[in-house]
C-alpha cells in the first residue's frame, strides 16, 4: 500500500479521534451538526478537486454554474451573516459565543481533514 494513503489514513484516524473525545466532553449538538455538515462539504471538495476521468468533463460543467450562484448568492448576503454574528442579543456578541466557535472550529477540521483524505485516497490509490 502507498505510504502517502497510509499516513493521510493514520493522520486523519488520530484527528478523528481527538474530535469525537472533544465531542463527548463538550455534550453539545452544536459541534456535532458542525462536523457532519464540515465532513460532508469536505469530502465533496475533496471528490471535485480529485475527480476520475469520467467524472471530470460533469464536474467543469457543473463546478462553472454552482460557482457563479454561490458566489452571487454569497456575496449578496454576507452582510446578513454579520450582523447575526455581532448580534449582541444574549449580552455578548454571537461570535463570542463559545458553542457556536466549538461549531466552527470542529466543521473547519472535519473540512480539512475529509477534503485531504479523499483527495490522497482519489489521487494515490
Amino acid at each position: 500500500m502507498n505510504s502517502k494513503i497510509v499516513t493521510s489514513f493514520v493522520a486523519a484516524g488520530v484527528l478523528l479521534i481527538v474530535v469525537i473525545i472533544l465531542l463527548l466532553v463538550w455534550r453539545d449538538l452544536n459541534p456535532l451538526l458542525g462536523a457532519i455538515v464540515g465532513a460532508s462539504l469536505g469530502w465533496a471538495a475533496g471528490i471535485l478537486l480529485a475527480p476520475y476521468d469520467e467524472e471530470k468533463r460533469r464536474f467543469e460543467r457543473l463546478s462553472k454554474n454552482v460557482a457563479a450562484f454561490l458566489g452571487g448568492y454569497a456575496v449578496a448576503k454576507i452582510d446578513r451573516v454579520f450582523d447575526l454574528l455581532l448580534d449582541k442579543s444574549g449580552g455578548i456578541p454571537r461570535v463570542l459565543d463559545s458553542s457556536l466557535q466549538h461549531a466552527f472550529w470542529i466543521a473547519l477540521v472535519c473540512f480539512i481533514v475529509t477534503a485531504v483524505t479523499v483527495f490522497v485516497a482519489r489521487t494515490y490509490e
